[in-house]
């Protein structure tokens, strides 16, 4: 009984490990996102982080924001981040209008 203690013991452990990491992980990937968009603003001339998006134009292997919030590597983000456009929301926007507009015609 008291070894099997042990081992749920363990695998808590490890659990409560694998979270702190992730959390570490997750701040991480959003302050290299937020020193990233300080460092590229929009062709309009909006600098705040808070407006700022990815618009990609490659190949999109996933959403950015949900890379950062899993904890990926700051590469993979890097790699993710070389497919993109920095754009304000109006000019993304303005973009994904045109895009839609010229489908229909």
């Amino acid at each position: 009984m008291e070894l099997k203690n042990k081992t749920i013991k363990k695998k808590l452990k490890k659990r409560e490990q694998a979270r702190k990491s992730r959390k570490r992980a997750v701040l991480r990937n959003r302050k290299f996102i937020e020193n990233y968009k300080l460092d590229h603003p929009c062709s309009c001339g909006e600098r705040e982080p808070c407006c700022l998006s990815f618009h990609h134009i490659g190949d999109k292997e996933g959403n950015l924001s949900d890379m950062v919030n899993r904890g990926y590597s700051i590469r993979r983000l890097q790699k993710e981040i070389s497919k993109c456009k920095i754009m304000c929301l109006n000019c993304h926007a303005k973009i994904h209008n045109i895009k839609e507009l010229k489908q229909v015609i």
